[in-house]
């Protein structure tokens, strides 16, 4: 006897039952979709990604036909010094290339100062450090390098090998949780541009050429400091190659002691970052940019002033400069949120800081403000072409190789302003030496750029913020003073940055990580007592206990970087 089949009785029962199915499906497709986001991963050559995250494409690099400056070290092309060639024979064991630079145009004859290893993933990397770390007895020195960024020249080394993260470029956005994965080889600007269509965006950094691991890792200020704080405040995770090989994750539940000296040391003391994962904020479509030019003769009154105003200007002014050219004072800044779209209350903010300047004795030339899509603001900023030229790899990939001070620059120094008072004489004395016959007549703005970084705010929001000294601070003065052309130029150059801070210092406190301010020493010339009193005051302990935790033996080492317990107090870190 056949089954009889169950029919709804009627077309209402058909349709509640059709109904009931379809919620019943696509309550379980949500379901399912949320356990594989949270859960489910697989393994790619860059590590661990989950199968919800959106990985954004960015071209791979062929190192070896970028520049016609480079060529691969192979045995048959140079004769390896001896105390390299047992690193040699380890990275090509592995099936590492080795690169050097050309000299007089031929492979034959190659540069053998210094070798460039470029991993492409977490695996290459863990080999890379075992060859270099376990090269005793002739252990060769090198340096870990993410944009080649580094004005203190700590991604640099004139003898040994220089490990370049670049090809590290993975993207892997989570829309829906706003965090992002970041290989360390990504540059800042990339990042913007590859989160623009999910109108988000990473928090911290403002020149977009700079690399992701050296940022997220020294501290990361940007167009949206005062509103969302500092890079190294959004890091979630940090995917590191320890010394001994090892790769492990820190964060607030995983090794939580490297977590925190990560944020805000730099310079790769404890390891090798390969990954980042950030907490991303809203990318806006418009934002107002505001520009003041301010006659020079009242510098001294519009610095005064601008330190002042760190705790009572609106957050939603998400960041403020100050820059000293030879002809005017350039004032610029972001606006967002209310500031931003309420025209009365932006106009009425703008004329009060105007206004209230005027009355500080401040020459005001002019005042504008405008609407300007985000990636415009780098346009403004550094000049029209700077996001394009900056976010291709070729343009800056082999800047600073040729030579081994690694930089135009000599000796940035940067100081806190983290007083509740700084005199005004102190800030016309600055003016004065700025502004100086002597100085003006021979050096242009750029031999000598100086700016300052208003904080308040959200700046420092976040209590956990790991060892960056800035916290409660005002704002930050920095001079950029290059090498100069000619013997006399820098001179007159140096001359002019130890005058600028003779007059600043007392009213200073600390400085950014980034930066080498040799008045406090260097860590491979026995200045490390001065180099982590200065910089880290009573954290000096935490993050030297840290450092003797995961690199006893020193392997991860510069002229900045953190010295183990021993070293400090045994006087042990040449």
């Amino acid at each position: 006897m056949a089954k009889k089949s169950i029919k709804p009785k009627n077309s209402k029962t058909k349709y509640y039952l059709y109904s009931l199915i379809t919620l019943f499906i696509a309550v379980r497709f949500y379901l399912f979709s949320e356990f594989y986001q949270n859960f489910s991963s697989e393994k790619t050559k860059s590590g661990t990604v989950s199968k919800m995250e959106q990985m954004v494409a960015i071209d791979e690099i062929d190192y070896s036909k970028l520049d016609d400056s480079i060529c691969m070290l192979k045995k048959t092309y140079c004769e390896v010094p001896q105390n390299y060639s047992h690193i040699v024979d380890c990275l090509h064991s592995e099936d590492i290339n080795v690169y050097y630079l050309k000299d007089a145009g031929s492979c034959s004859l190659c540069k053998l100062t210094p070798g460039f290893v470029f991993p492409i993933d977490t695996k290459e990397t863990v080999k890379v450090v075992k060859c270099l770390a376990g090269s005793k007895p002739a252990r060769v020195p090198f340096r870990v390098r993410s944009g080649a960024h580094s004005f203190g020249g700590t991604s640099f080394v004139e003898h040994g090998f220089i490990v370049d993260m670049k090809r590290m470029r993975r993207i892997s956005v989570k829309p829906k949780k706003k965090e992002v994965v970041l290989g360390v080889g990504v540059r800042v600007g990339e990042a913007y541009q590859a989160l623009e269509k999910y109108k988000l965006l990473v928090i911290g950094g403002d020149c977009p050429d700079v690399g992701i691991g050296g940022l997220s890792s020294t501290g990361g200020t940007g167009f949206t400091t005062r509103k969302y704080g500092v890079m190294i405040n959004t890091v979630l995770n940090y995917e590191v190659v320890l010394p001994t090989g090892d790769v492990v994750n820190a964060s607030f539940d995983e090794n939580r002691d490297l977590f925190d000296v990560l944020r805000g040391t730099g310079g790769s003391s404890f390891g090798i970052i390969t990954h980042v994962t950030l907490k991303l904020g809203p990318l806006e479509p418009m934002y107002g940019f505001l520009r003041i030019k301010i006659d020079p003769k009242s510098t001294g009154e519009w610095l005064h002033y601008f330190v002042s105003i760190a705790d009572t200007l609106s957050d939603d002014m998400m960041y403020i400069y100050t820059y000293l050219f030879d002809k005017f004072t350039l004032v610029q800044g972001a606006l967002t949120g209310e500031l931003f779209s309420n025209s009365t209350l932006q106009n009425e903010v703008v004329q009060n800081l105007v206004d209230d300047a005027k009355k500080r004795g401040v020459d005001i030339i002019s005042a504008n403000i405008f609407k300007v899509p985000y990636t415009d603001l780098w346009k403004y900023t550094y000049g029209a072409h700077a996001y394009s030229k900056s976010v291709n790899p070729k343009s800056t990939w082999l800047r600073d190789y040729r030579e081994h001070t690694n930089s135009e620059y000599n000796g940035v120094t940067s100081g806190y302003i983290c007083t509740d008072h700084v005199p005004l004489e102190v800030f016309e004395k600055l003016e004065k030496h700025y502004f100086h016959p002597k100085y003006r007549k021979q050096l242009l703005p750029a031999d000598i750029g100086t700016n300052v970084e208003l904080f308040g705010g959200n700046t420092f929001s976040d209590e956990m913020y790991g060892v960056y000294k800035g916290k409660g601070c005002r704002a930050i003065f920095t001079t950029y003073p290059k090498r100069g052309d000619t013997p006399e130029k820098a001179t007159l150059i140096q001359k002019f940055q130890a005058e600028f801070w003779d007059i600043l210092r007392p009213y200073t406190n600390y400085s950014y990580r980034g930066y080498e301010d040799a008045s406090h020493g260097r860590s491979d010339q026995g200045g490390h007592v001065g180099m982590m009193d200065f910089h880290y005051g009573e954290s000096k302990y935490e993050v030297m206990t840290a450092k003797t935790k995961f690199d006893p033996e020193n392997i991860f080492k510069n002229h900045l970087s953190i010295p183990t317990i021993d070293c400090y107090e045994q006087n042990l870190c040449q």
